[in-house]
């Protein structure tokens, strides 16, 4: 019977601060303990811990070891335990560690800082995991898909205000169950204040243990790590048993060797057979056999028919007329039956046919007359003509059907050989980080086998080879689809009818969205998520469509109509006395307190600049007239200007006039794209994509960084960037998102 057996690696980079205790633990059972009881494995970073805490970690392992690998319970349990009665036993071994806890703090005093520390105890035995945490312990699961990705699930994270009682130190176990090809991990929070969680991801799933250590020790000393960080990364073997040996007590090997040489000698006259034979002697004999099947029945049939003889002196019986048989009750199925023997009988009988069957009949009448007047020598090779021309209009009609199989089957494995080239291709453009250029040779490889008839599609080399291109492509993409997207808010609760309006501004820890149907302003304190309804101080009369941030405590927002007004973090709203020669503006954005207006009827942008307590009047920044933005949706600085245009495209400008910007193609493309968002620090650029429900990421060097799609992204509405916090937060519809972002 195969086997699952534990895989663990461990992790523990210790910047020798002093002040904190710590080890990783792994057991070492024997195979038949590990496959009875499981594979014990923890780890324990004590906070602000004396040198009893030292003590007081290896008592809490060597406890746990003990009550788990002891014969007698080992015996009790039964050996192989389902899942349920090694949760059990997971439990009765934790109060056993509780207890031998409570008595060492009773006896040291350690002075640790329970609420601060991590400890990780767990079994896992085959594919079931049980494990219990105190304080800061964080695990993933990295589950693998069809899709030939992994899906990270989050198994155990810190849970702020839960206070620990070091006299029941483990009160509660997570259990469930690791795939042949997950990963599971677990951490302290010094590992993830270094090492960003697509990091860990991409380590440990792209690395054998051992590898994914030494590659995430490495990262971690240049970080320069001021606090201890341990982690355990687990996954799974096959274990398959030795075979027995063999037997060879009393084997008869002359008999054995004598029916071998009797088998490959037999073969082998077959084959001689097949070789010396010539090709035409199977067909004839194929024929005669089915001449003389057809003469069988024929026979059979006539003798069949033939009356019987009655016995001499036998009463001769009066025979009934034949019965008929019962006709269909059904109208429609008497009048279809009696057409078509109307029909038939009127064709038979038709002159012309008869004509036609007199001159047949005769004719076949004159050759066989002339047939059975020569000789029999004559009558054989006649016969065996007519025999070899049959046979050779078969032979001709099937090379025929051969030959056209043939080219079918050549013009199918040529098409096949140049998809797998382009694939191949594609790969080695990835070497050279040319995206662009793998992208298009997958997508012509799957235009090829597109073309293929039905036939082949569902041919198993046809359908890997589409399904590594498809693969392929996916990673291209790089795609993170959101199943369930953490909402951070829902303005529904404070109005049922809540409609958000198509912008969000943020000031220092609160967000701003404007209820579009009452035209007040929802709030969401960031900090401890509480959601307020804000009722400005001046009237809004308009809808906002687009809000830049000037600093942590001011925002110039502008309406529909084309208004410019200011929002203080006091929220008072007082309007700006701006006015654009060539129309209202459709977005604004700022940069070191200077405004940026677009204006997408004249096509330009106007720049205010501070004055007064307020701003100049907007003059036209653009420098060359070449420039044109009449398809201009948003606009967003960082000392370069990008301009975000209807059909996808980027415009960048310097100074007001066009710096070139490569934006590389994007898998699907941008259908109608409404945001661009970046900042001086960052090196992104961030879009917002409503019809195809996805926040889109570029490099500020155009190439493709990730693309961010939910099914719950349904009316997208405007979204604010926080790299610090590695946090997209998302407006859609009246609710509000979070997502963690992935690409950093």
């Amino acid at each position: 019977m195969d086997r699952y057996l534990a895989k663990i690696t461990t992790l523990q980079v210790d910047p020798a601060h002093g002040g904190s205790a710590g080890k990783v633990f792994v057991g070492k059972p024997t195979l038949e303990k590990e496959i009875a009881a499981g594979k014990l494995f923890g780890f324990a970073e004590l906070t602000g811990a004396q040198p009893e805490g030292t003590s007081l970690v290896d008592q809490l392992l060597d406890e746990a070891k003990d009550e788990l690998y002891q014969t007698g319970a080992i015996r009790r349990a039964g050996g192989l335990t389902p899942a349920a009665d090694l949760e059990e036993r997971f439990g009765q071994v934790l109060q056993h560690v509780n207890g031998a806890v409570a008595t060492f703090l009773e006896t040291h005093r350690t002075g640790t800082d329970f609420q601060q520390s991590s400890i990780l105890l767990g079994n896992i035995r085959q594919q079931q995991l049980v494990i219990s945490t105190v304080g800061r312990v964080t695990g993933y699961l990295f589950h693998y898909r069809p899709t030939h990705d992994y899906q990270t699930v989050t198994i155990t994270e810190p849970t702020p205000g839960v206070s620990v009682n070091p006299l029941r130190l483990f009160t509660q176990t997570i259990a469930g169950s690791l795939g042949p090809l997950d990963t599971a991990m677990f951490c302290s929070d010094g590992l993830l204040d270094y090492l960003s969680l697509h990091t860990l991801k991409t380590t440990v799933t792209g690395n054998a243990g051992p590898d994914a250590v030494r590659q995430l020790k490495t990262a971690l000393l240049r970080a320069r790590p001021k606090t201890p960080a341990v982690a355990i990364i687990i996954s799974l073997v096959l274990h398959r048993p030795a075979p027995l040996p063999l037997s060879l007590k009393n084997f008869d090997y002359l008999g054995a060797a004598s029916r071998d040489s009797m088998r490959t000698l037999a073969h082998t006259q077959r084959q001689t057979s097949r070789v010396l034979t010539p090709r035409l002697l199977p067909d004839v004999q194929k024929f005669w056999h089915w001449l003389q099947e057809t003469g069988q029945r024929y026979r059979q049939r006539v003798h069949d028919r033939r009356p019987s003889r009655p016995a001499p002196n036998a009463p001769v019986l009066p025979v009934p007329p034949p019965t008929p048989p019962p006709r269909p009750s059904h109208s429609a199925l008497r009048k279809v039956s009696a057409f078509t023997a109307t029909t038939t009988r009127r064709a038979f009988t038709h002159p012309v046919v008869k004509t036609a069957g007199a001159m047949v009949a005769t004719l076949a009448a004159n050759i066989w007359r002339r047939y059975r007047s020569w000789s029999w020598k004559r009558q054989l090779a006649v016969a065996g003509s007519l025999v070899l021309a049959v046979l050779l209009v078969w032979n001709l009609a099937t090379l025929s059907g051969r030959r056209a199989v043939t080219a079918r089957e050549k013009a199918f494995a040529t098409v096949l050989a140049q998809a797998e080239r382009l694939r191949d291709a594609a790969q080695a453009s990835l070497i050279y980080q040319d995206e662009t250029g793998a992208r298009e040779r997958l997508n012509e490889g799957l235009r090829i086998l597109d073309q293929l008839p039905e036939t082949y599609a569902a041919h198993p080399t046809v359908v890997r080879t589409r399904r590594e291109l498809n693969t392929k492509l996916n990673e291209l993409r790089h795609e993170v689809v959101i199943a369930d997207p953490l909402q951070l808010a829902n303005f529904n609760n404070l109005d049922d009818d809540a409609r958000a309006a198509p912008t969000m501004v943020r000031l220092g820890e609160r967000l701003y969205a404007q209820n579009a149907r009452s035209k007040v302003f929802f709030t969401l304190n960031l900090g401890n998520r509480s959601i307020a309804e804000i009722q400005p101080s001046t009237a809004l009369e308009g809808t906002l469509n687009s809000a830049t941030a000037l600093s942590r405590t001011a925002a110039v927002l502008l309406d529909d109509d084309g208004r410019v007004l200011r929002l203080d973090g006091t929220d008072q709203i007082r309007p700006l006395p701006l006015t654009l020669p060539g129309g209202n503006a459709v977005a604004v954005a700022s940069f070191r307190e200077r405004l940026y207006l677009l204006s997408a009827v004249s096509g330009t942008i106007f720049r205010a600049d501070p004055a007064g307590g307020g701003f100049g009047a907007p003059r036209n920044w653009i420098a060359d007239p070449s420039v044109d933005l009449r398809t201009a949706t948003d606009l967003t600085l960082d000392g370069d200007l990008y301009v975000l245009l209807r059909d996808g495209g980027i415009v960048k400008l310097n100074q007001g006039r066009p710096v070139t910007f490569d934006l590389q193609p994007i898998d699907p493309p941008l259908s109608g794209p409404t945001k661009i968002k970046t900042s001086e620090a960052s090196a992104y650029l961030y879009l917002l994509d409503p019809p195809t429900k996805r926040i889109v990421v570029v490099g500020k060097d155009g190439k493709l960084a990730r693309q961010y799609r939910s099914a719950a992204f349904d009316e997208l509405r405007d979204i604010v960037v926080d790299e610090a916090a590695k946090t997209i937060y998302v407006l859609n519809g009246a609710r509000l998102y979070g997502v963690p972002m992935e690409h950093l």
